[in-house]
């Protein structure tokens, strides 16, 4: 991103949508929250960019251990945004969903 040499005092105020917006060449450089999805997305020069996620932003790292900030509240993803793959030694919890490989009875439970 270009940095325009703009000193400014005062609140930034972005524009919020509920949902994403059909991107136009008109929205180049162009900033807003999505609120059904909690996160803020760029308009580059031929499309929308998610930039920030409102969640996932607040606690992973990738230089140490995560954490949220409060027990079980949190989701990894939306139903409308996932991760691709999900790499791990070990998962602990309960498994919701569908298993591709092997799933045994829990080990510590």
């Amino acid at each position: 991103m270009d940095y325009h040499g703009i000193d400014m005092k005062g609140p930034i105020l972005i524009e919020g949508q509920t949902t994403l917006p059909t991107w136009t060449a008109a929205d180049e450089r162009r900033l807003i929250y999505v609120t059904s999805v909690e996160s803020f997305y760029f308009g580059t020069d031929s499309a929308w960019v998610r930039v920030l996620d409102a969640t996932f932003g607040k606690f992973v790292k990738t230089d140490g251990n995560s954490s949220p900030s409060v027990d079980n509240t949190h989701s990894v993803g939306t139903p409308v945004l996932r991760f691709a793959n999900v790499y791990a030694v070990t998962f602990r919890g309960n498994l919701i969903g569908n298993v591709t490989g092997t799933a045994t009875a829990a080990q510590y439970s």
